[in-house]
């Protein structure tokens, strides 16, 4: 009765907000998928109108499938819709995941879907890993047996464990992303970081800028960089190789060569990670070979940078 009194609650607010949605259009949506959690091995089971119980993803255990669909106007973010009932959309509602009726413009049915891979781990079954953010709460979608009975589904702060690292098939991937990449991808390092936090990173003897230096199976951050045209600290260059780049640098977590399948999806990766103004960092972004920015970078990693015209990305 409590479930069903929290359904009809929720479903009024949810219709204040907007006219109830029509299953999203075909031509836009990904092919469907399971929901395997890297931790738990386990799919959400696919209710369509109820909170989800996680089970074994065999297909005798008839794992609920879902079916990615863009929101217009929203870059990298989706309605999840259950494959059994397409107006069924996974909604983040008081911290357990639920399907409910899908309704236009409601941040708790959104979620900002981005390449992950936690650390250590290896996506299984030939599958890939992805991370799914809730654009209202800004929790990632996780799961846990804690105070429930069983596994559930469960929202909790974006962190690096498998928990939140979900599976999905590589043709759902791929319709997201872009092929897997595979090729290798130019590195660079942190050559110079200074206390007044003024960093310089670019090339150095481990680089090749022409056919890659690291292969795409590694995991590595990936540099990215906002341009506002700061002007530069006090003995910077600002013309030249190696020169000012007007802006502040940051590096992600590390992720997989393999995840970054487009530089769009390297774009939206930083711009998920640090705020819609970041980009991946690209050779030439200060005349070329390396770069002064803000900002603190680890000094014993190197990061995926971008590089526009030679064949040496992960998606080249």
């Amino acid at each position: 009765m409590r479930s069903l009194i929290r359904r009809i609650v929720l479903s009024a607010a949810l219709a204040l907000g907007g006219l109830a949605l029509a299953p999203g259009a075909a031509s836009a949506d990904t092919p469907a998928t399971v929901l395997f959690n890297q931790a738990s091995e386990r799919c959400p089971d696919g209710a369509v109108w109820d909170t989800q119980d996680m089970h074994p993803c065999a297909p005798s255990n008839n794992p609920g499938k879902w079916v990615f669909t863009p929101v217009p106007g929203w870059t990298g973010v989706y309605t999840i819709n259950n494959e059994a009932d397409r107006r069924s959309c996974l909604t983040a509602s008081d911290s357990r995941p639920s399907g409910y009726q899908c309704y236009a413009n409601q941040t708790s049915q959104m979620w900002r879907i981005t390449p992950y891979t936690a650390p250590g781990q290896s996506a299984k079954y030939d599958m890939v890993g992805v991370r799914i953010q809730n654009v209202s709460s800004s929790l990632c979608l996780d799961n846990t047996k804690k105070n429930f009975g069983g596994w559930k589904l469960y929202m909790f702060g974006c962190n690096d464990g498998a928990y939140q690292q979900w599976n999905i098939y590589r043709s759902s991937y791929e319709a997201l992303f872009g092929p897997v990449g595979a090729h290798k991808g130019m590195t660079w390092a942190t050559l110079e970081q200074r206390a007044d936090n003024v960093v310089h990173v670019g090339y150095d003897t481990a680089s090749d800028p022409y056919q890659g230096d690291t292969p795409a199976g590694s995991r590595l951050p990936v540099l990215c960089l906002r341009k506002d045209d700061r002007p530069a600290p006090a003995g910077v260059p600002t013309s030249g190789f190696h020169s000012w780049a007007g802006g502040e640098v940051k590096a992600t977590a590390p992720v997989p060569g393999t995840q970054l399948s487009s530089r769009a999806t390297a774009d939206q990766l930083c711009a998920a990670s640090f705020g819609a103004d970041f980009r991946m960092a690209e050779f030439h972004d200060a005349s070329g070979w390396g770069l002064w920015a803000n900002g603190t970078l680890p000094t014993q990693t190197r990061f995926w940078t971008a590089i526009d015209d030679q064949p040496a990305n992960p998606w080249s």
